[in-house]
């Protein structure tokens, strides 16, 4: 079947071919050749045209109509149309002997040359034979190599117009490469003013460098326009700013991770940040304790909060250690420790895995402790690529409309556009909120942005058609209900043991050691652990949570999925309330300062060694005097004897008062009497006081 405006291809040439109209009483086909500027309307046997081995059916080229037409092309092509519509009215037009007549007759008429008839004539036939064919083709105007001929507006300040040359435009983009897009710091402007210094300027007679005028050189206008055509923006970004920038704020957005997810509980989102509150401390609120750390996870497809932590540890296995134990958490007793209301519907992920735990490259998720989480739960961990927070866009979000919820309200929040400027309040001051509150806090957004509608949710038309409002708690139940099916769930103690580190604990006399610390445990007394441990000791399997050394979980030796729990003994309540790594820091410097108490006693001794050297020398030469001839038995004969002796000359020691201190002697002044002065001298205090004690030493002695 032919039909009108209809494409052929002629497979012997491959030229492409517009049917223009049909003669049926001759059966005549009139084609038109698109590719021959100086074609005509050509008369073809229909048979020939029908003949599948001659011509064949091609696709359309597109029409040359725009969607929106200036004035100057409507008013172009409706000139064009009134120039030939009562010729394009007749199939006269078509035929070779009539058509030449015809075009002289209505150029005469409208007083323009036949070859502009011809013109719109070509026009008409080639774009599809109707007026929108006319339509004049501006965007194809100018020079689209970018040199200039003599062309350009005129400067309104009289210079005249520079006109770009090939050369101008290498030098253009040679610039632009070894400067622009090498150095992230240099502007359009620097660039346009080393070219202009490299390349249009001179060296006058004095040395000193000459610019060339303007009219002389491009212009910062044409330099700009060049420069933006004939580099791409994405060679631009990529090269000043890098692949990273590019591809996380820069590059095409046309699709979606939430869509190309299946359902809810494929993947969770996890992730940490600082949040730009302070906190105070709980005995006393005068005293501020610094920003706590915001643990959050969120199920990609739902934008469920499934599990949260907010607490003081930096980001760490630690933190998202206790993000993931609150998925299995009991939510009744947490609403409950914080005040909150609680509503089992409010917790519809309780519990729940998912099949892949998405996160970045940071110290929580790159490490080998949450190689536990995959071993234990028997799920995939996923670490992003550097710096591509895009690829996680739900759970970053999420922190941001978790503070723009607070700021403003709660006191203590710290712009961050504020930070590291001069002269800025100190938000901190305002602190008065302590870490539990807090706590409650991050609970009721939780628990409001799970039930809050999501206006630009992508909701399926069923969805839509049942009047669901797009809640993360209703995308939730849904697609359980549609898609998901049945999820993993584990209760709290399966994720705390899975996720906790094991090791080999001693069982010992002393109780059950790890590290500097010991624990009890009834079960142990009650297996006699600690009486078999007297005779030789033996390691067990424990879990423990780095943060506190109070409680480890001993695991049955024959079946590790049974366990109890060992507590801190009284004996080392010292180290209660301290984590692993501050008893491990504590023993450290134990045994510092035991490596150094060993000088100290070293040099104890070998001073006590030298003080008492001149008495053993001493002592060993007496010896040797009194046994000269004698043997060593004989020094035992009278040891009994000897002994007597020695404990009365003891007590004599023992009991004897000191003796009384010698008063200052004075000087005596001698007075005039009728005695001689030896008299004098006999009979003083000083002598008399000498004589009464030695005579009491003699009668102690036994004189």
């Amino acid at each position: 079947m032919i039909g009108k405006n209809q494409v052929l291809e002629h497979k012997p040439t491959g030229s492409r071919w517009r049917v223009l109209d049909m003669d049926k009483s001759n059966q005549t086909v009139w084609l038109f050749n698109l590719g021959d500027d100086k074609a005509l309307p050509k008369g073809i046997p229909a048979d020939l045209v029908q003949d599948a081995n001659e011509f064949i059916e091609v696709e359309r080229p597109r029409s040359v109509a725009t969607l929106k037409l200036s004035e100057a092309a409507k008013q172009r092509r409706d000139t064009s149309y009134a120039r030939i519509e009562p010729l394009v009215a007749t199939a006269d037009i078509y035929d070779p002997t009539k058509r030449s007549a015809m075009v002289q007759a209505r150029a005469a008429e409208l007083k323009c040359s036949p070859q502009t008839i011809y013109k719109h004539l070509r026009s008409w036939w080639r774009n599809g034979q109707n007026p929108q064919a006319l339509t004049p083709q501006f965007h194809r105007s100018g020079n689209v190599a970018g040199a200039t001929a003599g062309r350009g507006r005129p400067s309104k300040y009289g210079t005249p117009t520079y006109q770009i040359t090939p050369t101008d435009l290498a030098l253009i983009q040679d610039i632009i490469k070894s400067m622009y897009l090498t150095r992230a710091l240099v502007t359009l402007d620097d660039t346009y003013q080393a070219l202009l210094e490299k390349h249009y300027s001179y060296v006058d007679a004095e040395d000193q460098l000459i610019l060339n005028l303007p009219g002389e050189r491009p212009s910062l206008a044409q330099f700009r326009r060049h420069s933006r055509e004939h580099l791409p923006a994405e060679l631009v970004t990529r090269s000043r700013k890098g692949d990273t920038e590019f591809e996380l704020n820069h590059r095409a957005v046309l699709g979606s991770l939430r869509h190309a997810t299946f359902t809810v509980g494929d993947v969770y989102e996890i992730d940490s940040t600082v949040v730009d509150f302070h906190l105070v401390h709980h005995d006393n609120r005068a005293k501020i304790i610094g920003k706590p750390c915001l643990y959050m996870i969120r199920d990609r497809k739902s934008n469920l909060v499934i599990g949260f932590y907010v607490g003081l540890e930096e980001a760490s296995w630690l933190g998202a250690l206790q993000a993931i134990l609150s998925i299995a958490e009991n939510k009744e007793a947490l609403c409950k420790r914080y005040g909150v209301s609680y509503y089992p519907e409010d917790w519809p992920a309780h519990g729940v895995m998912p099949k892949e735990f998405l996160g970045d490259r940071g110290p929580e998720m790159l490490g080998n402790e949450s190689t536990k989480i995959a071993d234990g739960l028997d799920l995939i961990i996923t670490n992003l690529p550097k710096g591509r927070g895009d690829w996680k866009p739900h759970v970053e979000c999420g922190f941001k409309q978790t503070q723009r919820t607070l700021r403003g309200v709660i006191p203590g929040y710290v712009p961050p556009e504020d930070f590291g400027k001069r002269q800025r309040r100190d938000y901190s001051q305002d602190a008065q909120h302590t870490l539990a509150e807090f706590r409650k806090i991050i609970l009721e957004i939780i628990i409001a942005h799970n039930k809050s509608p999501m206006p630009n949710y992508p909701l399926a038309p069923q969805y839509v058609l049942q009047g669901m409002q797009p809640t993360a708690i209703n995308i939730w139940n849904t697609e359980i209900q549609d898609r998901a099916g049945l999820l993993s769930t584990y209760t709290e103690e399966e994720v705390r043991l899975a996720l906790l580190p094991k090791t080999e604990v001693t069982v010992t006399r002393e109780g059950i050691q790890l590290g500097d610390c010991f624990y009890g445990a009834q079960e142990a007394m009650d297996y006699g652990w600690f009486v078999a441990a007297g005779h030789s000791r033996f390691t067990v399997q424990a879990s423990y949570d780095l943060r506190l050394v109070d409680t480890i979980y001993i695991h049955d030796k024959g079946n590790h999925d049974l366990y109890f729990k060992a507590h801190l003994l009284d004996k080392c309540s010292h180290f209660r309330g301290l984590s692993h790594r501050e008893v491990e820091a504590l023993g450290f410097l134990k045994r510092q300062l035991n490596h150094q108490g060993e000088q100290l006693t070293r040099q104890l001794k070998a001073d006590f060694h030298q003080s008492i050297a001149a008495t053993v020398s001493y002592g060993t030469s007496e010896m040797e005097k009194a046994t000269k001839g004698k043997s060593r038995s004989a020094r035992k004969k009278d040891t009994k004897a000897a002994r007597e002796d020695a404990r009365r000359h003891e007590r004599q020691e023992s009991v004897r008062p000191p003796p009384a201190p010698l008063e200052p002697s004075a000087t005596i002044i001698p007075m005039p009497t009728g005695r001689s002065d030896a008299l004098s001298v006999e009979a003083s205090p000083l002598n008399s006081a000498k004589s009464r004690q030695q005579k009491y030493m003699e009668l102690l002695n036994g004189k």
